[in-house]
């Protein structure tokens, strides 16, 4: 009546280790496949600039790899210089411990009043590093 260990038998190891990758590979697959789809809806409003003026602080959201997964950390109140250009480097502050980090601008979508400004190129939109500035509007 007390406690047993069950432990898998060394004969199961091998479907254990199958059940896993074949998880890992579903994930990765569904992890692909779903960010394309609302990304997909509504393009038509979105349009591509060269310069944008911020109107308000972004939010930042920088991801890094590890060997089976991607991770990204969201940090809030990021102030922005007067105007942000394509091609450029911007130099953001941010976090509680204040951190200096060289954002490169290779790509900025506005949506509406919001620009979405994009330091990757990559088809997982929501797994690449970028700025979210809830107002701002095209430089002129």
């Amino acid at each position: 009546m007390g406690y047993q260990s069950q432990l898998p038998s060394p004969s199961s190891g091998g479907k254990m280790i199958r059940r896993i990758a074949l998880l890992g590979a579903f994930l990765g697959l569904l992890s692909g496949l779903l960010p394309m789809a609302p990304a997909s809806l509504g393009r038509a409003a979105d349009a591509a600039v060269n310069a944008i003026v911020p109107d308000a602080d972004a939010s930042l959201t920088l991801c890094r790899d590890w060997l089976l997964f991607r991770t990204c950390k969201s940090y809030g109140h990021v102030t922005l210089p007067p105007v942000v250009t394509t091609g450029e480097r911007v130099l953001l502050t941010y976090g509680s411990d204040t951190k200096s980090y060289r954002f490169p601008v290779l790509r900025i979508v506005r949506t509406g009043a919001q620009c979405l400004i994009y330091g990757e190129t990559g088809d997982t939109v929501d797994q690449l590093d970028h700025l979210v500035v809830p107002a701002c509007h095209p430089a002129s």
